[in-house]
């Protein structure tokens, strides 16, 4: 992805979209966002992973248990991830 659109464009652009998402009435779309806001962090590096910590939180306790799961896999994915 950073090679299609540069960083500093990813990161003015489409961070804030990404983040609005995690507040969305539909749980389909908070699970999916948290796994499009790992790939987004893999892409474009853990500098930016601070602007999602509080989302991933927020998913972390949300009412609906698959988008705890999903936010848990994807916590684990990036620790796995920025590990190596």
């Amino acid at each position: 992805m950073s090679s299609l659109v540069q960083r500093e464009v990813a990161v003015q652009k489409l961070l804030p979209h990404i983040t609005d998402m995690f507040n969305d009435e539909n749980k389909e779309v908070r699970e999916s966002v948290t796994r499009a806001a790992t790939k987004f962090i893999e892409a474009i590096g853990s500098d930016v992973i601070n602007n999602f910590l509080p989302h991933f939180k927020k998913a972390i306790e949300d009412e609906k248990w698959r988008v705890r799961l999903v936010a848990y896999d994807a916590l684990t994915e990036l620790a796995k991830y920025f590990h190596n």
